[in-house]
Parts: C-alpha cells; structure tokens; sequence
C-alpha cells in the first residue's frame, strides 16, 4: 500500500493525519493514538525509509549537477540537537547546498 493510501484511509476514517506538519515520528504517533489509530513507531520509521529509499536516484543527480557547478552556495542553519551525554540540548548546525 503507498503512503498516500494510508493517508486516506486515515483521513476517511475522521483521523487527522499529521503529514507535512514536521512533526517528529514519536509525536505523530501520540497524535495518530489520541485520534484511536495505533501505528507503531516502526511503521513510520518503515515509511520513511520507503521514501528515503525512493528519492536516492533524486538526491544523488541533484548532487552531481551541485558538484558541477561553477559556485556552490550554502545555508548555515542552528538547529537544537540532543547531547545525551550532557542531558541538555547544544546547538548543531546544517549547511545546505
């Protein structure tokens, strides 16, 4: 079954479906059980990995025509990343291409 059959069933059942909410996967399964519907973390990781899976041949020309390129720009992004070892959040960074 795609993702975009589960999506309708979800939401044909009345369940709101938290797609494109960049929601982590644990707080989309929270959501998805308050709503009734239980689907283990290990599904949506499954899901995820279907996609990742499917948009390998996308990422690997986009980054070949990138490391083409004359110029190459970046975005520094801050983001909160948990230090397990420290018990708080330390600030990461991610450079888009």
């Amino acid at each position: 079954m795609s993702g975009d059959v589960h999506v309708r069933f979800w939401e044909s059942a009345g369940v709101r479906f938290p797609r494109a909410t960049h929601q982590p996967l644990y707080r989309q399964e929270h959501i998805l059980s308050r709503s009734g519907a239980h689907v283990p973390r290990s599904t949506t990781c499954g899901w995820m990995a279907a996609c990742a899976r499917l948009v390998r041949p996308l990422v690997n020309q986009m980054r070949e025509l990138v490391l083409a390129s004359k110029y190459i720009n970046t975005d520094d992004t801050p983001v909160p990343v948990l230090d397990p070892q420290r018990g708080k959040t330390r600030t990461g960074r991610i450079w888009v291409y």
